[in-house]
C-alpha cells in the first residue's frame, strides 16, 4: 500500500504523478508505527516525475525536498485555494488560486 511505489518508466513528454498519503520529509519505514500511506524525500525524488500531486492533507503545501514539484492542494471548502500547475518550456509552475 505504499503511495509512491517504484516509478513507471517515462513514456510521454510530461510525467505527472498522484498520490494519497502522508509526508515527513525523512522517514524510516522499518522503524515507522504508522500505516504504509508514508512516504518521504527519497520517494519524491525517485519518482523523477514532473509534478506530483498529493491529496490528505486538508492544508495547501508545497513538500520535498525540490528535485521534483510535489504539492498538496488542500480541501477547497479548508484552504479556500486550489493548485493552479503550469507545464511550460520553462519547467513547472505552480500557484494557489483563491476560490470564488
Amino acid at each position: 500500500m505504499a503511495p509512491l511505489p517504484g516509478p513507471r518508466p517515462r513514456r510521454t513528454r510530461w510525467q505527472i504523478v498522484m498520490a494519497h498519503g502522508h509526508y515527513e520529509s525523512s522517514l524510516d519505514p522499518a522503524k515507522s508505527l504508522r500505516s504504509s500511506w508514508l512516504f518521504g524525500d527519497a520517494a519524491i525524488a525517485a519518482t523523477g516525475a514532473d509534478y506530483v500531486a498529493f491529496g490528505h492533507w486538508n492544508r495547501a503545501v508545497r513538500v520535498g525536498d525540490g528535485t521534483v514539484p510535489a504539492c498538496y492542494s488542500g480541501s477547497p471548502e479548508l484552504a479556500g485555494t486550489v493548485n493552479v500547475v503550469r507545464l511550460g518550456r520553462d519547467g513547472v509552475t505552480v500557484r494557489q488560486e483563491p476560490l470564488g
